[in-house]
């Protein structure tokens, strides 16, 4: 028999349709949860929007149900958000950010933070591709 180091297991896990999966499940997740708390929705609110359960959305959050894109996109439209999908080449480094545009400072633009470095972008830099990378505060 041999012995296996976990960071082995990791990388062969990895290589799983179902590892893949189950980060998209929870990139998904994280997503609801942070629009919910941004629209200050609750589980039973968003339940009752729905016609379910808050048993149900409890058990969505956790990433315990295989859900349809169908069923996604009737989440996130109850909290007044919309559905992004995107497929990529492995060898890129993909990576998402929300550009909110104001009506007030139509040039100017803010992202979320994405894991440990936000990207600082504005109309001019967004259109010819130049985007500076900053530390996140």
């Amino acid at each position: 028999m041999t012995k296996k180091t976990f960071k082995a297991l990791i990388n062969k896990a990895r290589e799983s349709d179902a590892y893949h999966a189950a980060k998209v499940t929870l990139d998904f997740t994280e997503d609801l949860v942070r629009l919910m708390e941004q629209r200050g929705v609750s589980n039973a609110v968003l339940a009752k929007k729905i016609g379910s359960s808050p048993a149900y959305i409890t058990k969505v959050l956790r990433g315990d149900t295989n859900f349809t894109v169908e069923t996604m996109v009737r989440l996130v439209r109850a909290v007044n958000g919309q559905l992004c999908i995107h497929a990529g080449r492995n060898e890129d480094n993909v990576r998402w950010i929300d550009v909110v545009q104001t009506r007030s400072q139509p040039n100017v633009s803010w992202v979320r933070q994405v894991s440990k470095t936000a990207v600082a972008m504005n109309e001019d830099n967004w259109n010819t591709g130049n985007v500076a990378d900053t530390a996140a505060a």
